[in-house]
């Protein structure tokens, strides 16, 4: 032995036997390793005798696994220069029986000398919390809920295994990739860190994410920050906990709200139309029947004349308010389906004009039916002859008299056909028309000749058009008329 390996030896001896603690040389041009020195409690651990300890040659009195460690390790040392060294840990055994050594080895002119010294007290506090870790990981495999560990911005470090029941991933493809591929909106993942870095942690953040398959769920995250010595940010650590039943029963349970809303909306219209409107509407006739039977025999037929001219009117507008509140009370209440076929534009135009020829010539209005004959749309029939009906009786009630009611229809690029009532009678200042399509609105307003309406005949058009797949809107100036366009798919 060269006198460096005689005095390390010597000073190994003189230390205390507790300590596990060898010295071993090695030569790399003949493979030839031996063991210097070796105490009794390193000799324990590797189940050693100390004959066996000693022998030197090619045989391994060593465990194979730890051998191969020595080799490599004797490697990087035969690599080195004279004087220099090279450290490893090394560890020997399995499970709770593993000891671990910092194996320090120095390039002499005889060899490699390596010194062993045990560290399990140093890395005592590391061990542990790796067992801990792996514990932790451990208990969250068996429990539906994700933790995770990110840094700030988003890249995963660690990940539990139930990942890949929400995402369809495996833990090992997540690891080092980003978050922001599962938010399915970036703005919400920006609105989570700005109130985890406000206040620490966060509690219940909802939100929506994608999985491999481009499947949406929701989850709850419970968070916090992770912080360095200094107490600055550098990660994220949380659960995510799985929301999604919760979330879908919580949007039926709005939208049936909101049903039962729109359902308790429309009856309190229905009773204010029948309590009011119609109640007004009937009142009239009821009064001119009253006047002609207290007068009847002081009355001149001129004076006759008028009376039933105005019971006629009154009638009308009860009839025609009758009409549109059984038409829509039926709709709101047994949801009309809309039997769709092909019909011919014209047709339905015509037969709406024909039903009302009689109530405009009272005004001396013409309806003019202007649509080809050649044009067919995608629609239900008792729909159709809603929307124009109503859409007509609109136009008449607010012509001037003796102007004409125009019927027009083409065919857009998209499809469908686009259809327009126009008259030329009071208009409509801004504010009306931006408020006549807003069903939260009960608005109503006489007609040229005093007509009354409720309001219903133009929810009809609206509720029976979006049924049919098409749309409604109107433009209007006032005292010049106003126009209705609606469209319908085509028919070819």
């Amino acid at each position: 032995m060269t006198e460096i390996e005689t005095g390390l030896f010597t000073e190994l001896r003189n230390k205390e036997a507790g300590v596990v603690q060898a010295a071993v040389s090695y030569s790399s041009g003949s493979n030839h390793f031996e063991i210097g020195y070796i105490n009794t409690e390193a000799r324990r651990i590797l189940r050693l005798t100390e004959d066996k300890a000693y022998n030197t040659g090619s045989e391994n009195p060593l465990s194979d696994p730890f051998f191969r460690d020595l080799n490599d390790h004797w490697a990087k040392a035969d690599s080195i220069l004279l004087d220099s060294s090279v450290q490893d840990v090394l560890c020997v055994g399995n499970g709770n029986q593993t000891s671990t050594f910092i194996i320090q080895s120095a390039k002499t002119d005889s060899g490699i000398l390596s010194v062993l010294f045990d560290i399990a007290p140093e890395r005592e506090p590391e061990l542990a919390s790796k067992k801990t870790s792996d514990s932790h990981h451990s208990v969250l495999n068996y429990i539906k809920d994700v933790y995770y560990r990110t840094d700030l911005d988003g890249t995963i470090l660690d990940v539990s295994e139930s990942v890949r029941h929400y995402t369809g991933f495996e833990r090992k493809e997540l690891i080092g990739t980003s978050v922001f591929q599962f938010y399915a909106s970036k703005d919400i993942r920006e609105l989570f860190l700005t109130k985890l870095l406000e206040k620490g942690t966060v509690h219940g953040f909802e939100s929506r994410f994608v999985t491999k398959s481009n499947r949406h769920f929701y989850a709850s995250n419970n968070a916090h920050l992770i912080r360095d010595s200094k107490g600055r940010p550098i990660g994220i650590e949380g659960i995510l906990r799985d929301i999604t039943e919760r979330k879908e029963a919580e949007e039926k349970l709005k939208a049936i709200n909101d049903k039962l809303i729109k359902l308790n909306t429309q009856k309190d219209k229905l009773f204010s139309v029948i309590s009011h409107d119609l109640k007004n509407a009937l009142s009239g006739p009821v009064g001119l029947y009253e006047l002609i039977l207290d007068d009847f025999d002081n009355l001149s037929r001129e004076e006759l004349r008028n009376y039933l001219t105005e019971l006629e009117k009154s009638t009308e507008n009860a009839m025609d308010l009758l009409l549109d509140l059984l038409e829509w009370s039926k709709n709101q209440f047994t949801g009309t389906k809309a039997d769709k076929k092909k019909l011919n534009l014209y047709s339905a135009a015509e037969k709406s004009c024909t039903g009302l020829e009689s109530k405009a010539d009272k005004k001396n209005i013409s309806l003019k039916n202007r649509i080809t004959p050649e044009l067919h749309v995608h629609a239900d029939e008792i729909m159709l002859n809603s929307i124009f009906r109503n859409l007509l009786i609109n136009a008449i009630k607010f012509s001037h008299e003796g102007t004409r009611i125009d019927i027009e229809a083409e065919s857009e690029e998209d499809g469908f056909v686009k259809i327009t009532v126009r008259d030329y009678g009071i208009g409509m200042d801004s504010y009306t028309l931006g408020i006549i399509f807003n069903r939260s609105i009960q608005f109503t307003r006489n007609g040229t000749d005093g007509e009354k309406g409720s309001g219903l005949g133009l929810d009809l058009c609206v509720d029976f058009i979006d049924k049919l797949g098409g749309t409604i809107r109107a433009e209007s100036k006032e005292g010049e008329g106003t126009v209705f366009y609606f469209t319908l798919p085509e028919a070819r």
